[in-house]
């Protein structure tokens, strides 16, 4: 009988939703579906202890998890985006691995990726390809790996949430061609954005917000210990408006942010899909529908529930918007293509040996068949020693011509090597673009929002024009401007060579500035300088 089982668990601020979906030739059909509580600290939440709880509580529900997907999100997970100066996919790899390891060295920790590029990206240049990346810190994720195998639990890999519910959507509800879609995941302290279509991903973004400020949220577990249950108060105060208009603002900018990042520009969104907590607000679809002429809808994917017991059952139909991530994963887990599949060191090394393993059993077996051929020959075999003898001597003959061949071949690598060594000098070159973006990107305040950036090439170096404005905050809009400017002037290979006076505008209540950034190969000298005495 076909059958395939998935298990996907989706690590929350303060719980794990866990479901197991069993796909059919009948369709799909969800098994079980389970929240556990974390203690809801960092250095709490993955610890031996909190381990042993959950199987107790695996254990009391009668559910042995052998093998599942994991989602990450939140601050754990980085997406970047850069122009890869060739369009070769044999080469793509050893471009991204060099970007990883560069961002590695800025940041002092090792990272495990994965990458793709995003559909119909425009094209910026006359030679590359714009490349979609996922950053993960991997003692993150050996720390999640190790908590789930000190109980037996093998993970599989770890996959972005958003990128789960976009490759779910995609499985479980139809996109109309030419069609923009806005895949919006709310949750407690992150809201999740995917602009995607019928072609495929198109931008992701991460803000480190959610509807905290909107929605109290409890977790009841009942005295028989067989039902968690996440029940959310409505509080429809003045700082619930202000969160949903703050997620309105997101909305706009992320649109904006694409622009800037990848160059996509996103005329029109026909369809918005919510999913996560966020969703039961209970204004939410009302408020979003005053700024978007679109269908908006929350998705719940349409599956067979009816083999869960009858209190899970309830507490699913009851909380499903919780569950709706862990239910892409567990769906994504079935299937033998995952893109944006990240793994951590151990989980590499694992596959390694396994392969190792798996190459060493096979050859052992072809030299026991070559064995099983040979030995009856051999002892079945009327040749005179002279006859063996003048096969040795042909035998030495090839041998020694495959010597002279393998000679030829060691220059040929030689001489490619040099020609490798060459060409990864001029891929380094080509890199400074994409790292100055990386760099003006990485160090801007948030109260800053850039709205020209426009590279141009000297003879001798590069000049950047970029133009601004500056959000009024809190924080003092001039203070904001002369902390970034020296921030830039502090670096050694920059310097602002022109700049207009900064003008507020009292009715939008901005500060807009316009500068020229020169960029030299060579540091500053009074900057160089400092850096020395420093040392």
């Amino acid at each position: 009988m076909f059958e395939k089982v998935g298990v996907g668990i989706d690590i929350g601020t303060s719980s794990l939703k866990m479901t197991s979906i069993t796909i059919t030739k009948q369709g799909n059909q969800i098994k079980r579906s389970l929240i556990f509580p974390l203690p809801g600290n960092e250095d709490t939440n993955f610890t031996k202890e909190v381990a042993l709880e959950l199987k107790d509580f695996l254990k009391k529900h009668r559910w042995k998890i052998k093998k599942t997907l994991v989602g990450i999100t939140g601050k754990y997970l980085n997406i970047r985006y850069f122009w890869s100066p060739t369009s070769s996919l044999s080469r793509l790899p050893a471009v991204v691995q060099m970007e990883v390891k560069q961002t590695e060295e800025k940041i002092g920790s090792t990272l495990s990726y994965s990458y793709t590029q995003p559909a119909n990206a425009p094209c910026m240049q006359k030679e590359g390809i714009l490349i979609a990346m996922a950053l993960v810190h991997d003692n993150y994720l050996n720390t999640i790996y190790n908590f789930f195998r000190f109980i037996s639990i093998d993970v599989i890999g770890f996959i972005p949430n958003p990128m789960a519910l976009y490759q779910a959507l995609e499985h479980f509800s139809y996109i109309p061609s030419g069609q923009n879609i806005y895949l919006i995941d709310i949750g407690k302290e992150n809201t999740s954005l995917v602009i995607c279509a019928e072609s495929g991903f198109k931008f992701y973004r991460n803000i480190h917000t959610g509807m905290q400020n909107s929605l109290t949220r409890k977790q009841v577990i009942e005295q028989n210990d067989k039902n968690v249950q996440l029940e959310y108060q409505d509080d429809t105060d003045h700082s619930s408006e202000e969160t949903l208009q703050k997620l309105l603002q997101i909305m706009d900018a992320t649109q904006k942010f694409a622009l800037v990042q990848t160059g996509l520009k996103i005329t029109k969104i026909h369809q918005i899909v919510l999913t996560g907590g966020g969703t039961y607000h209970p204004n939410i679809l009302s408020t979003i529908a005053k700024s978007y002429n679109a269908s908006i809808e929350i998705w719940n994917p349409k599956i067979n529930v009816d083999n869960m017991e009858s209190w899970e059952k309830e507490q699913f139909i009851q909380h499903q918007q919780q569950y709706i991530t862990s239910i892409a994963l567990s769906w994504l887990a079935t299937q033998s293509k995952k893109e944006w599949l990240i793994l951590s060191s151990q989980q590499e090394i694992k596959q390694t040996l396994l392969g190792k393993r798996l190459f060493e059993y096979i050859a052992l077996g072809i030299m026991l068949i070559c064995l099983l051929f040979t030995i009856p020959r051999v002892l079945s075999s009327t040749k005179t020693l002279q006859e063996k003898d003048e096969q040795i001597k042909q035998k030495y003959t090839i041998l020694a011509q495959r010597i002279t061949d393998i000679q030829a071949l060691q220059e040929t690598i030689n001489i490619l090597k040099k020609k490798w060594a060459y060409l990864s000098m001029q891929l380094q070159n080509n890199q400074l673009f994409a790292h100055t973006m990386a760099w003006i990107e990485e160090n801007q305040p948030k109260p800053i929002t850039l709205t020209k950036f426009q590279w141009i090439q000297k003879e001798t170096n590069y000049e950047i024009q970029i133009q601004g404005y500056v959000t009024e905050t809190t924080e003092d809009v001039y203070q904001v401007l002369k902390e970034y400017r020296d921030q830039i002037q502090a670096y050694p290979h920059y310097s602002i060579s022109e700049e207009t006076n900064p003008t507020f505008l009292s009715d939008e209540r901005k500060l807009k500035f316009s500068w020229t950034i020169q960029h030299t190969h060579q540091p500053k000298q009074e900057n160089a300088q400092n850096i020395k005495e420093n040392k």
